[in-house]
């Protein structure tokens, strides 16, 4: 049957239905990834160029501050690298989402815990930056778990 001038294909129409392709799903993690990267590379940043500053005003001290910009920055150009690739490895990607859940945990047990005398705002910084990793993490692993439900040659293509 000839398509209709004009028709969508049937990639897209599976696509408006909520099914993907391999290719959609494998971008959409890449960006997923790609964002997470960009958080913690330009945190990671900022931890390490304004780590007095910031030592002070969250009420720890430098060398955390400093500690956790190197992690975030190192970390970050990892997933950079792998939000470049074409199809991100599952245990890869799977790591780190393993390790945006332990962030998470490590956040709140410093606030249950009182690891460190924050000020206020270092309370409120500590639990309010879960919340973009939390999320981010649960996006990662919907958009993994999409992709290797996948079949290889998804709706018979040839």
């Amino acid at each position: 049957m000839t398509p209709l001038p004009g028709a969508l294909d049937d990639t897209v129409i599976r696509a408006g239905t909520g099914a993907l392709s391999r290719p959609l799903v494998d971008a959409r993690l890449r960006r997923i990834l790609a964002l997470d990267a960009t958080g913690m590379i330009l945190s990671g940043l900022a931890y390490l160029l304004f780590a007095t500053s910031l030592a002070r005003l969250l009420g720890v001290g430098g060398t955390l501050v400093i500690t956790v910009g190197g992690l975030m920055l190192t970390i970050g150009t990892g997933v950079a690298l792998l939000a470049f690739r074409a199809r991100p490895p599952s245990a890869w990607v799977l790591s780190v989402i393993v390790i945006g859940a332990v962030w998470v945990a490590a956040s709140i047990a410093s606030l249950t815990l009182d690891w460190w005398d924050t000020t206020t705002v270092g309370t409120a910084w500590i639990a309010l930056q879960a919340v973009p990793v939390s999320l981010l993490s649960i996006f990662q692993l919907a958009a993994l778990r999409a992709r290797d439900r996948l079949p290889a040659h998804s709706w018979g293509s040839p």
